[in-house]
């Protein structure tokens, strides 16, 4: 995979190439947008569009099959009458429906291929295999004028029982290369997989299919390994967590080993600066629910964990981290029930 270029030099940098340059164009590459779309922008019409993952969604008669629903947005807001349904019923996707594949259990979007429409990828964690049940997948579709193309399912391979890829999925661009990669999260596998649509070195052209560019593990909390991590939860989400322009991806997963049930979960982050992936040191916490977006508007994006059951707080609970120079890079959590 490109290494990331260090975002902490990447303005001042810019700021001396423009002071030089002037007025003289930069090309971008060829075939790519010079602005991708945002975001769930599926037609590119500079309106973000609604994606519903419906996980529990009975199709042609197979309970818990999955469907996703879309709805364009307009001027005057979300347009119902555009909604559309998509699921594995049909034959462009790339799969049949059965029982507890919970396809929509997870969905995220970005321009992966940089051509002014954005895509999505999402999460089917109860897909079936050759070793039996919830090895999982997910898909791809890229967005255009006229709805999705190209649809293209992926998986851990070799694929085991109980992978259950796909439960979570992200967009990204973690390594700071201008285009979006995907996360997928595999609870069964204790890792997590990043693709990209990037063109390969040589060329400067997005790919056509997602290219699987690194399998990385979840770290380790101490002596507290990951053989058991996400028998219950595997979150992932993406966020400017460090105020620098760029994304860093950050990871809720609760590991079932030892004896105190409420010391099993963990959040770390990824980052990807100038050289290998590497994880921040686990931060110990609980939490079922994961999402990382700015609070107050200003740069650094804030990690929300939501807790729904357990710690003795009557209706759960909401904690929210914020950028530190601790060795998790969180500090000063505030907690709400």
């Amino acid at each position: 995979m490109s290494r990331r270029v260090s975002r902490r030099h990447t303005a001042a940098a810019g700021a001396c190439v423009m002071a030089l340059i002037g007025a003289t164009l930069i090309a971008t590459p060829a075939g790519a947008a010079a602005v991708p779309a945002a975001p769930f922008d599926f037609n590119g019409d500079g309106r973000r569009d609604l994606a519903i993952g419906s996980p529990n969604a009975s199709v042609a008669g197979h309970a818990s099959a999955g469907l996703l629903s879309v709805v364009f947005g307009t001027a005057a807001g979300l347009d119902t009458n555009q909604r559309r349904v998509y699921s594995e019923f049909p034959e462009s996707v790339p799969s049949e429906p059965f029982r507890n594949d919970r396809f929509g259990s997870s969905v995220d979007s970005a321009d992966f291929n940089r051509d002014g429409f954005a895509d999505i990828v999402i999460g089917a964690p109860g897909e079936g295999g050759s070793t039996g049940p919830d090895e999982g997948m997910a898909m791809f579709a890229l967005g255009g004028p006229y709805g999705f193309t190209n649809w293209q399912g992926v998986s851990v391979a070799p694929g085991n029982e109980n992978d259950r890829y796909g439960e979570s999925v992200a967009a990204g661009d973690l390594d700071n290369d201008g285009y979006a990669e995907a996360i997928i999260a595999a609870p069964g596998t204790g890792s997590l997989e990043v693709w990209s649509f990037a063109p390969v070195e040589g060329t400067s052209v997005a790919s056509k299919q997602p290219r699987r560019v690194e399998r990385i593990a979840l770290p380790k909390n101490g002596d507290v390994g990951t053989q058991a991590v996400g028998a219950e939860f595997f979150r992932v989400d993406t966020g400017d967590v460090f105020g620098d322009a760029g994304q860093e991806l950050v990871a809720l997963w609760r590991d079932e080993q030892g004896e105190d049930p409420l010391g099993q979960g963990n959040v770390g982050m990824l980052t990807w600066d100038g050289g290998e992936p590497s994880w921040t040191e686990p931060l110990q916490t609980i939490g079922h629910t994961l999402a990382v977006g700015s609070l107050d508007g200003d740069a650094p994006a804030e990690v929300v964990i939501g807790q729904y059951s357990d710690g003795g707080f009557a209706g759960g609970q909401v904690t929210v981290w914020q950028q530190g120079d601790t060795p998790s890079r969180l500090t000063g959590a505030k907690k709400y029930n």
